[in-house]
């Protein structure tokens, strides 16, 4: 059971944004957020430390949520690792929040006048290239498909033709901009939507539902939605790469 005056730490370093918040049932009471950079590792703890000192003296928080990917592959184990000690050493549950349906409901916070009953809502995140990690969500943010690593084409795209059929689709996210030839020619009601980007602050209405119906992790199992392996860089210093490669 949760009550108004539970407090919750939402954390999302899924994509090149970090951002860690405070929230009651009510809403954000403060957040810290960072895009850019590969400096996760050294955020996490600093915003953590720095949200917390907003949390009254009196109270504790419930529960963490977080979201779990697909996404950046060291942003995902990063705050994989953080937010289970942290979770195991004051003893409250885990919620992960897939980071497709967190943006999802960050539209329907942001543009609700645009979510009309039959509109469909397409987070994008971008996986390099042509390729995007995505799902359809409904006008409430409840998922319509799985999630998948998608090639922006006719034939990647095709596994959706028949969800979205004529209807308003609303696309966004940092790997949606690539995207908006094809989308706009298959479906002409598509609606492309910039400068969104994932913030732990639309964790908060996905994580309540879940923890409401004891939808929280088993910590010691649980690990983040990579949904792809991870592709390690090779360094374009020679004397590395070489060395890397043997």
């Amino acid at each position: 059971m949760t009550t108004a005056e539970d407090y919750y730490l939402l954390i999302d370093t899924s994509t090149d944004v970090c951002s860690v918040a405070l929230a009651t049932e009510q809403g954000t009471v403060s957040q810290e957020i960072e895009q850019g950079g590969n400096k996760h590792s050294a955020l996490i703890g600093d915003f953590v430390s720095k949200i917390l000192r907003d949390l009254p003296e009196d109270k504790s928080l419930k529960a963490v949520a977080l979201a779990e990917g697909p996404g950046s592959y060291t942003g995902l184990r990063i705050a994989a690792a953080f937010t289970k000690a942290f979770c195991m050493i004051r003893r409250i549950p885990l919620i992960a929040i897939p980071t497709p349906e967190v943006m999802a409901h960050r539209i329907l916070t942001l543009h609700p006048e645009l979510c009309s009953d039959e509109a469909l809502l397409m987070p994008m995140i971008d996986a390099r290239r042509m390729e995007v990690y995505t799902a359809l969500y409904d006008n409430e943010g409840k998922p319509v498909s799985d999630i998948q690593a998608t090639i922006l084409d006719d034939n990647g795209l095709s596994p959706f033709v028949e969800k979205i059929g004529d209807k308003t689709v609303l696309y966004f996210g940092d790997g949606a901009e690539k995207g908006q030839e094809v989308m706009s020619r298959l479906f002409p009601r598509s609606i492309y939507i910039g400068g969104i980007i994932p913030e732990a602050q639309g964790l908060l209405k996905p994580m309540l539902s879940r923890l409401s119906q004891g939808e929280t992790c088993d910590i010691a199992y649980w690990t983040p939605l990579y949904l792809k392996e991870y592709e390690a860089k090779i360094s374009t210093n020679k004397v590395l790469g070489e060395h890397r490669t043997k």
